[in-house]
């Protein structure tokens, strides 16, 4: 259980499909959303952002005097100097970023077992609510 077949299939089959019918077709709608939707985020999405950013780019290089120039605010430039250092910032950050607990909110007599949910094998997990285990925060951040 929480385990994707591998390959193209599972990747197809798996994520999408459950949050569809766990949050789209709850039975509340008039209208209950197809597999056609699990298609288009999954394989649309993707073709569709990938010809538009190309398009953007292209014509920005294209038609742009001075294009690299970070100083350049109508050129390429200053996008990509503006998210190396966001970039940088998260990867900087990371470390005391994963280093603090994280609660799951679940529900008071929702009977969920935390370690089906992602991450729920982590020490580091708990339920909102409960004490973090501290002894094994101290160990992953002396390590």
């Amino acid at each position: 259980m929480g385990k994707a077949p591998p390959g193209f299939y599972g990747y197809l089959g798996v994520g999408v499909s459950a949050f569809r019918d766990d949050y789209i077709n709850t039975g509340d709608n008039d209208l209950e959303v197809g597999r056609w939707w699990d298609l288009c985020l999954y394989l649309a999405f993707p073709i569709l952002f990938s010809v538009l950013m190309l398009s953007y780019f292209g014509d920005m290089i294209a038609n742009t005097e001075d294009v690299w120039n970070p100083a350049n605010p109508k050129g390429l430039g200053i996008i990509l100097a503006f998210w190396s250092v966001v970039a940088i910032v998260f990867i900087s950050l990371n470390k005391f970023l994963i280093a603090r607990p994280l609660y799951r909110n679940v529900p008071e007599g929702a009977e969920a077992d935390i370690s089906l949910l992602p991450g729920g094998d982590d020490p580091l997990v708990t339920v909102l609510g409960a004490d973090a285990p501290m002894a094994e925060l101290v160990a992953e951040t002396v390590d």
